[in-house]
């Protein structure tokens, strides 16, 4: 069904707080065709993430990269419920999800990122990246998780979490 942009609006809103595939349908084609705020979008994309089909998941990624570039941290906490959300449904990630996945392990694990920041929080996002890495099998990471696994000025738990991604 078409609305237009004000009924359309209308709808996200409350299509937000259904936690159905549906709903999740209705607020996927609400953002193809309509630009929102940031912080609806965002709601609105977490909602995709959650409840749409991995068939439908497609065109998240591109959504979620071109919404929030610069909110490396964001995208992958999305990416991360995204990924959830498909895995709970016993689905496989579509192609676009599999190599936004690539792209945020390739810049969690890069020896440049965490220049400046507490060891905690690069931490936490390099065990994220070896989590993705782990699960998808990402080879591209292998030698990277290596790197890792072997430093041993890294926080422990990205070791531990570098080491099992590469069993």
């Amino acid at each position: 069904a078409q609305w237009d942009e004000t009924d359309s609006r209308a709808i996200a809103d409350a299509a937000s707080g259904i936690p159905t595939a549906d709903a999740a349908r209705l607020l996927l084609a609400h953002v193809q065709r309509y630009q929102e705020p940031r912080d609806p979008m965002i709601h609105y994309l977490r909602h995709i993430a959650r409840h749409a089909p991995a068939i439908e998941t497609e065109p998240l990624a591109g959504m979620v990269q071109r919404t929030i570039p610069q909110e490396i941290d964001l995208q992958i906490d999305l990416h991360e419920i995204a990924r959830t959300g498909i895995a709970d449904r016993g689905e496989a990630p579509p192609p676009a999800m599999r190599a936004w996945s690539e792209a945020l392990v390739a810049h969690y694990l890069h020896p440049a990122y965490g220049a400046g920041m507490k060891p905690g929080d690069v931490s936490y996002r390099r065990e994220q990246a070896s989590r993705i890495a782990g699960d998808l099998r990402v080879v591209a990471a292998e030698p990277a998780l290596l790197a890792l696994f072997a430093d041993a000025k890294s926080e422990p738990a990205a070791r531990v979490a570098a080491g099992r991604a590469l069993l």
